[in-house]
């Protein structure tokens, strides 16, 4: 009978475990282990369950995070996320909230919208990558001071 409870722990502490919209770098790390690289543009990209966790941090909180699922046999291209994937990860980040399918006249994209616009996910068929972002900060990101910078005079 001790058997049953140590099984679901073992299947618990398999399951890949995502990024979650809020967390913070360390917390990031954590679940990730250190970052693979970070692209010019300040994005992290983490790599972990056969997938590419790219996270766009503001005040060291996830802001943006896209997933993806490179092809091994051909780098250069992706693998589709199924379904089941798309559904956990929007599961992950959903912070308590339910995702509803969001209507599109966009072709090949699917869309959802969590909560009173919380946040919102994006599929994109043709590039295969799940995009999910705060919508807060969508709306109002903070400047890029080094695009400012270069109008000071103007």
């Amino acid at each position: 009978m001790k058997l049953l409870p140590t099984l679901a722990l073992l299947l618990l502490t398999a399951l890949p475990t995502f990024a979650r919209l809020g967390e913070t770098k360390a917390e990031c790390e954590a679940r990730y282990g250190k970052a693979d690289h970070t692209l010019k543009s300040g994005i992290v990209v983490y790599k972990k369950a056969g997938m590419d966790i790219m996270i766009t941090f503001s005040k060291d909180k996830a802001v943006k995070i896209i997933f993806s699922k490179p092809d091994p046999e051909h780098p250069d291209k992706s693998l589709a996320i199924s379904k089941a994937e798309c559904d956990a990860l929007l599961k992950a980040n959903n912070g308590g909230g339910e995702w509803k399918e969001a209507p599109t006249s966009l072709p090949k994209i699917d869309t959802w919208s969590l909560g009173d616009d919380k946040a919102m996910a994006t599929y994109e068929w043709e590039s295969k990558m799940l995009s999910i972002v705060d919508m807060a900060f969508m709306m109002n990101p903070p400047p890029n001071e080094e695009e400012t910078k270069k109008l000071d005079g103007f």
